[in-house]
């Protein structure tokens, strides 16, 4: 699956980057092996449909002329507003494997929670290696058969034809449904006080301050 994008070639001597966003346009780079780095210009609301979807491969219509397969391979934000103000995209080509980060989506309900456990979502997104034809919008779990103690890991995954994960990632824990268990609630302990009545005493029902090491013998000297 892919989705459309119109771009637009930039130049490089003219406007800056701030200056295009100001007009509504995101600035972008098209890179991958064997070709040089192509820059673009994007309007900002079509960029905000492309990333709206879970569509992961885009086919650049390059100023009407050409079209190019692409992965979204870095996005920038600005950290105020969160609003994107650059794109990367890694050329891709049909029939060539390569590696990107898809969603995972759970489906259905676990008997675990109604018994009294509580889900717990470990893994949320994997990267997987496929082909752009092959690649997935997301991945689906299911965990209607998830039991208290019951846990689902990369390794229990169906995955689509042609969609492979790394062998370091199969032992990962995806979702799990664990005993509940009630937090005990801490412990409050008084700080200890100490009340002065007139000077040199101590109020009523305090206790006394201890005698500096050596007082009692320096008063016995002063009486003598």
């Amino acid at each position: 699956m892919s989705i459309a994008l119109k771009v637009m070639p930039r130049d490089l001597n003219g406007p800056t980057g701030k200056q295009h966003r100001r007009t509504g346009q995101i600035p972008a780079v098209f890179y991958g092996r064997g070709i040089e780095n192509e820059h673009f210009l994007i309007p900002v609301k079509d960029l905000s449909k492309v990333l709206s979807t879970d569509e992961h491969i885009i086919e650049l219509s390059i100023g009407g002329k050409r079209q190019e397969l692409a992965l979204i391979q870095e996005l920038q934000k600005d950290f105020l507003t969160g609003r994107p103000i650059h794109v990367s995209f890694l050329k891709v080509r049909k029939g060539e494997r390569t590696w990107m980060t898809v969603a995972i989506e759970l489906d259905g309900e676990a008997p675990g929670i109604a018994e009294g456990g509580d889900l717990i979502v470990n893994l949320r997104e994997i990267e997987i290696e496929c082909t752009p034809e092959n690649a997935p919008d997301v991945l689906h779990v299911s965990i209607v058969a998830l039991n208290v103690g019951d846990s689902i890991r990369v390794r229990d995954m169906k995955l689509p034809s042609g969609v492979t994960v790394s062998e370091k990632d199969l032992d990962l824990e995806i979702v799990a449904v664990h005993e509940h268990r009630e937090e005990a609630e801490p412990e409050l302990v008084a700080a200890p006080t100490e009340v002065i009545g007139k000077e040199g005493e101590t109020a009523e029902g305090a206790a006394a301050p201890a005698a500096a090491p050596g007082a009692a013998k320096k008063a016995e000297s002063e009486e003598k």
